[in-house]
């Protein structure tokens, strides 16, 4: 998604994230808008992805993600919690942390997911 992450549509926050993470520990993105549906899977409802505003990362620490990739685990619950210096809305995982951002569904075992509300504007205070 190179060409997705070069372009100025994206979301400062998804920027903060990647940069943040990485500082961390080896991530790949594997979505961030292009491929990705424009609904959340069942609904109607439009997704983050489709506005720029959300990520998909499907290695950490160089093994895909998974329920026994302990470092993918860590990872999710530091994003969740704010420590990228941003608070996604929305953490998808393989695990169940309890309320949100967090959730888990079948259709998040093989990825971490995050996502940001409402717009923002580049350089803007969101």
């Amino acid at each position: 998604p190179a060409s997705d992450y070069r372009s100025p549509r994206l979301d400062r926050r998804i920027r903060m994230l990647l940069v943040a993470a990485a500082d961390r520990q080896p991530i790949r993105v594997s979505c961030l808008r292009t491929g990705h549906s424009w609904y959340v899977k069942g609904t109607r409802r439009v997704s983050n992805h489709s506005v720029w505003r959300a990520v998909d990362l499907d290695q950490v620490h160089g093994r895909p993600v998974s329920p026994t990739n302990s470092a993918a685990r860590r990872l999710a619950l530091w994003i969740g919690r704010g420590r990228a210096g941003v608070r996604p809305s929305e953490v998808g995982s393989p695990w169940r942390f309890g309320g949100r951002p967090w959730f888990t569904d079948a259709g998040h075992q093989g990825h971490l997911h995050v996502g940001f509300p409402g717009p923002t504007q580049p350089g803007g205070t969101r």
